[in-house]
């Protein structure tokens, strides 16, 4: 929580000293589900519930193969690094520092779109998770697994780079989000419902803050985490056409 105070102190500073001040707070924060990336928030929500209600077998079984199996072994600490917010701090500092020295208005936009969809999604994230008060896999006392934080993290800053720096750079940032989102099931911290609820809410804000801001984008962007054929995992799918 106290991240979140952190994250709101620096956003409420850097939005007056940009001119930002007088923007409409609500309507950015409400954005997934007022723009096309409602086919996202609701899509990709809707299958996590649907995972997590109608498939608990095959959700457990997926747990138990990757905790047992590890396959990302020890290295999914980078996971775990991407998605404690550190490369959406690094980018909102980077563009932030840009900005100062430049006078670029470029930059301040990136920078508060940046840090706008790290705060709204992860204060979306904690509302979910004292909502549903779902038990963690590897320490049920502790009930804050649905969504997956970490997750949601790692999604806002890929689809926010993906927005504004194009495929290339999209579809890297989405890859390192897969990751991070996986580790979360390879180290026993979440399950595959919860980095799904989580992808969707990262990506959502990233494409609805950005078409917000930005009007109705002639740039469709799509991004879909569904089983696989032949159920044994998930397929990640992210395109962008002009």
């Amino acid at each position: 929580m106290a991240v979140l105070v952190r994250l709101a102190v620096v956003l409420a500073v850097f939005s007056s000293s940009v001119g930002f001040s007088d923007e409409n707070y609500w309507s950015e924060f409400s954005s997934p589900w007022k723009t096309d990336a409602k086919y996202i928030f609701f899509g990709g929500l809707g299958l996590a519930i649907f995972l997590k209600q109608a498939t608990p077998d095959f959700v457990e079984s997926t747990q138990r193969t990757w905790t047992r199996d590890r396959p990302l072994g020890d290295d999914s600490k980078y996971g775990d690094y991407f998605g404690q917010g550190i490369p959406n701090i690094f980018y909102v500092i980077g563009m932030g520092s840009h900005y100062y020295l430049t006078r670029s208005e470029k930059s301040a936009q990136r920078s508060l779109y940046m840090l706008k969809t790290s705060l709204y999604s992860t204060v979306l994230t904690h509302a979910m998770k004292l909502a549903w008060q779902d038990p963690r896999p590897d320490n049920p006392s502790q009930k804050d697994s649905f969504p997956s934080g970490h997750t949601t993290a790692a999604f806002a800053f890929a689809s926010s780079v993906g927005m504004e720096h194009g495929v290339y750079w999209g579809t890297l940032s989405y890859l390192a989000a897969t990751y991070a989102g996986f580790s979360r099931i390879n180290d026993n911290k979440h399950r595959l419902s919860d980095v799904v609820a989580g992808a969707a809410i990262g990506v959502s804000y990233g494409i609805g803050l950005y078409q917000y801001v930005h009007g109705e984008d002639k740039s469709k962007t799509a991004f879909a985490v569904l089983p696989s054929d032949d159920l044994d995992g998930v397929v990640v799918n992210y395109w962008r056409s002009h």
